[in-house]
């Protein structure tokens, strides 16, 4: 996971970046995993399809913030592939809500990441 996060914290820059109210889970997460899947796997089969939670406490590591507006919470959806290491910065997406509603809350738990099947 701290390889990921690392790639993030690079990558974070040519990230697409979505503003919501509340991130729904279902409405999403899903829908952004199964209009992506196709495209990752044909360029890589061995590819994970992951949810990153970042909170606020990131902002205590070795790396500048800036301020641009976004929510209190924000989520990162991704494919890693396997055999490079690598993000899939393309097909990533980050989305950051004020808040996150209660299926997300379950869903993650008190994970950081959700890795999809």
């Amino acid at each position: 996971m701290e390889n990921i996060i690392e790639l993030l914290k690079k990558a974070w820059g040519f990230l697409k970046k979505i503003v919501v109210k509340i991130f729904s889970f279902v409405k999403n997460m899903v829908n952004f995993f199964k209009a992506k899947i196709g495209i990752a796997q044909k360029r890589s089969p061995n590819v994970k399809a992951i949810s990153l939670r970042i909170r606020e406490d990131l902002e205590k590591g070795n790396f500048n913030t800036v301020d641009i507006g976004l929510g209190n919470e924000t989520i990162v959806n991704t494919f890693f592939d396997e055999n490079t290491e690598q993000i899939m910065t393309d097909l990533t997406e980050v989305v950051s809500a004020d808040s996150l509603d209660h299926e997300t809350i379950n869903k993650f738990g008190k994970k950081q990441m959700i890795i999809l099947n």
